[in-house]
């Protein structure tokens, strides 16, 4: 899967590349993750931003939006976790 990247009590933990298969751990915390994520308020802040630049709240203008974020994502993680952790 991924590296080695450090025995821990005796256990091989690897750091995972882009593109692996989640361990059947990892897989239980990102679907945990997926359900505490609330849709709705991302979409709720979307439409806020909109209306604070004045622009028009579509679906077509908040789908850009959201693309517009994913498309950053990796940036700003990447960011967040180096600030945070």
């Amino acid at each position: 899967m991924g590296r080695v990247r450090a025995r821990k009590g005796g256990e091989l933990v690897t750091t995972p590349k882009k593109g692996d298969n989640p361990t059947p751990e990892q897989q239980a915390v990102i679907i945990e993750i997926a359900r505490w994520i609330d849709t709705t308020a991302i979409s709720m802040s979307i439409a806020e931003e909109l209306v604070d630049l004045g622009y028009e709240v579509t679906e077509d203008n908040m789908r850009k939006v959201w693309l517009g974020v994913l498309d950053n994502l990796s940036d700003t993680l990447r960011i967040i976790a180096h600030a945070r952790l």
